[in-house]
Parts: structure tokens; C-alpha cells; sequence
């Protein structure tokens, strides 16, 4: 869009502090308007959204799909689930 290439663009950002921060500031931007349309379907009650917004915001709280588990050992697993079958007897 602003005619450079994109390997200039990269570079630009490794080397130029000035650059770098103005980028970020508009990235920065960005996430505030994706931020205040995720509030505005919150205020709709938009389930997802709300679920969304939980699962981000409010881990702290519980909201997160990520379990820990400790064993005897104080050993932590993520979502690991071990099923053991019975074996077929021959």
C-alpha cells in the first residue's frame, strides 16, 4: 500500500526505532477498534463474544479451557488424558 517492499519493510523495522514505534502505535490502534466492535457485541449479548472475552480476559477466574493437573509426584500435565483399554484375551 505504501509502495516498498516488503523486505524493506522488515528491515525498516529491525533498524529504525522511530519506524518501529510509529507501527506499533497504529497496530496499537488497530487492536482498539477490534476491541470496541468485541464490547459492542458483548452489550448485544452475543454469547460467543461473551465466552470469547472470558476465556481471554478472565482465566484468572477459571474461564479457560487449559487444565492442570498435578500428580503424586507434583508433576503438571496440560490436557493430558490417558485411557488405558483392557486388553483382548487370547
Amino acid at each position: 500500500m505504501i509502495g516498498i517492499d516488503r523486505k524493506t519493510y522488515y528491515n525498516w523495522i529491525k533498524t529504525d526505532i522511530l519506524f518501529k514505534s510509529q507501527i506499533d502505535d497504529i497496530l496499537e490502534d488497530k487492536i482498539d477498534f477490534v476491541e470496541s466492535k468485541l464490547i459492542e457485541k458483548i452489550k448485544e449479548n452475543d454469547l460467543r463474544a461473551i465466552i470469547f472475552y472470558l476465556k481471554t480476559k478472565a482465566k484468572h477466574r477459571g474461564y479457560s479451557e487449559k487444565y492442570e493437573i498435578e500428580n503424586n509426584d507434583t508433576k503438571k500435565f496440560d490436557n493430558q488424558i490417558q485411557i488405558y483399554l483392557p486388553q483382548k484375551e487370547d
